[in-house]
């Protein structure tokens, strides 16, 4: 296949591709299939097919709030990303951050934790440390609800008896994990981003000797979405109060949210 017909089809994830482009992306989907594709964001990452996470992480589908607070970190802050999933934050954070800063990305899907450690290496930030982890409260075997054709919007579940050989997914309380057990106090700032279709309150509540004892952790960026909130229970009322018993703001108003089904709140203290 002609590699000028590759970057002409590579090319249109940095115009801004208007509504409806997600369907363009399926049929540019076989020519760009096993090659690396420069995100509007920066950073080059593997198309490993069609696949509206991969779309979104190309064309800008993401917005600017989590870029825009990543962009702020300086040459030595650390970065936590927990549902890391291809890695798009995690390397504009890496290249921010620096190999005298930190990076830790978890991401519990065996594929694309794969697909992660490739757009790690083409990206040259290997000084980020990759954990193959779903992160909760609690350590454990869960299993996973897939979504076709959108690897980020796949969540936990529990195992029932007849699924427990779907029970595949290891969950770890970061609390018992080496990586958080470590001394940070080196980083000036650390930055936390959590996206975990609805387990964002557990992963909190996992983190939360971790955010006591890091009081250089200034920020914590968590996606709401009422909805996945209440498979695991939760409310977005329950993260706000968590986070606030931690001295933790939100730093959007109700007016900046434009969709309140679905927003990135900022937490700071």
């Amino acid at each position: 296949m002609s590699t000028y017909i590759q970057e002409l089809a590579a090319s249109l994830y940095k115009k801004r591709i208007p509504r409806g482009g997600h369907r363009l992306a399926a049929v540019l989907s076989p020519l760009l299939q096993n090659t690396f594709v420069e995100s509007i964001y920066g950073p080059s990452l593997y198309y490993f097919g069609h696949d509206l996470t991969l779309y979104n992480c190309l064309s800008g589908g993401f917005g600017s709030t989590i870029s825009n607070e990543i962009s702020e970190l300086q040459t030595g802050d650390a970065f936590i990303d927990v549902g890391a999933n291809i890695g798009l934050f995690t390397i504009l954070a890496a290249n921010r951050v620096g190999p005298s800063g930190r990076v830790v990305a978890c991401e519990p899907q065996k594929d694309v934790f794969d697909i992660l450690q490739k757009n790690i290496d083409r990206n040259n930030v290997n000084w980020v440390q990759p954990l193959p982890y779903a992160i909760s409260d609690r350590s454990c075997r869960m299993a996973m609800n897939y979504v076709a054709e959108h690897t980020g919007a796949a969540s936990l579940k529990e195992c029932t008896a007849h699924e427990a050989e779907e029970c595949d997914i290891d969950v770890r309380n970061p609390a018992e994990l080496e990586s958080f057990q470590q001394d940070w106090d080196q980083y000036p700032t650390i930055v936390m981003k959590t996206d975990t279709e609805g387990n964002e309150l557990n992963v909190l509540k996992g983190f939360g000797p971790f955010i006591d004892r890091q009081q250089n952790l200034t920020k914590i960026i968590v996606e709401i979405c009422p909805d996945h909130l209440a498979r695991f229970g939760a409310t977005a009322e329950d993260i706000y109060s968590y986070l606030g018993s931690k001295g933790f703001d939100p730093a959007l108003c109700a007016m900046q949210i434009k969709n309140p089904a679905l927003y990135d709140q900022i937490f700071v203290r």
